[in-house]
């Protein structure tokens, strides 16, 4: 009764706003309503929205429940290797080996993959870290590869040749041509015999014997130097037309600059052991003022 008078309300007011035109459209929204919940009901998708959702359920239950078959899937596999462009040679040459994880009854499907997963991954991070093949590390010994290895690889070796020249009509006359003008001239660039003439001088002393001359000197390292000095400067003498002025110091001279020598290095030890010791300045005596005392005074 209640719903009934408001709605008797509502159509009142909408009669007193619009006037006529309102009783007919507030009569067709009314059976529109009525109809959208009729249809609703009758939707059979609403109907049959929970035996679906029961449905898919059950069956992803299923699908968990049920085994990997790892056999079929390495048929599948091999079959798509074959079929590839590739051909079999693109799989590696030495597979893993997952038949312990396979055969284990108490891993699930899930286990399986994730261990054979981790597997792959030590055994790339194990190639990586150990290094790769010797054949694909560039110059390799022989020690770093294994005993008659090269005789089942196939090796490319590149060589820096000039390119062969293209036999033409042309090049074969130009060839002819320089053959027979080289008869004509006598001009066959044979190798002509070198003979090292020696005189008696290079027989009686050669480099090679003053090489092996294996004496000591008796002059001193000072003396060497001073013997080549001399020497250069009387061959630069000589050279401008002057004579020879260097000349080699004589024994008394010799005997002065070893003391000059000697002298200076005891003045440096002399020295440097006196710098540590402190010498004070000698002192100076008072003036003291002496009066001659007057004697025989009057």
């Amino acid at each position: 009764g209640d719903d009934d008078a408001s709605e008797a309300d509502s159509a009142a007011a909408l009669r007193e706003l619009y006037g006529s035109d309102a009783e007919a459209g507030d009569m067709d929204d009314g059976d529109d309503e009525e109809g959208d919940d009729q249809d609703d009901d009758d939707d059979p998708f609403d109907e049959n929205f929970g035996e679906f959702m029961e449905d898919r359920a059950g069956s992803a239950e299923g699908d968990d429940d049920e085994e990997y078959d790892e056999g079929d899937g390495d048929e599948e596999h091999a079959g798509a290797v074959a079929a590839s462009p590739f051909g079999p040679q693109a799989a590696p040459e030495n597979p893993l080996d997952f038949s312990d994880i396979d055969n284990n009854p108490n891993l699930t499907a899930f286990e399986k993959a994730e261990q054979r997963r981790l597997r792959a991954a030590r055994d790339a991070e194990m190639t990586r870290v150990h290094g790769a093949d010797w054949a694909m590390k560039g110059e390799v010994a022989a020690n770093a590869r294994p005993r008659d290895s090269l005789i089942d690889t196939t090796l490319d070796f590149e060589h820096a040749l000039p390119p062969a020249p293209v036999v033409t009509e042309y090049f074969t006359a130009k060839l002819e041509d320089r053959i027979k003008r080289r008869i004509a001239d006598g001009n066959f660039d044979d190798v002509e015999r070198k003979l090292m003439h020696s005189t008696p001088e290079d027989l009686q002393t050669t480099k090679r014997d003053e090489a092996l001359d294996a004496q000591k000197s008796k002059l001193s390292l000072m003396d060497l130097y001073e013997k080549e000095f001399l020497e250069k400067q009387a061959a630069a003498e000589r050279a401008e037309g002057g004579p020879a002025t260097a000349e080699a110091l004589t024994e008394i001279e010799r005997d002065e600059l070893k003391a000059v020598q000697m002298w200076k290095r005891l003045s440096q030890h002399l020295d440097a052991l006196s710098n540590f010791y402190f010498t004070p300045k000698p002192v100076n005596p008072e003036v003291e003022a002496r009066v001659r005392a007057v004697q025989n005074q009057a």
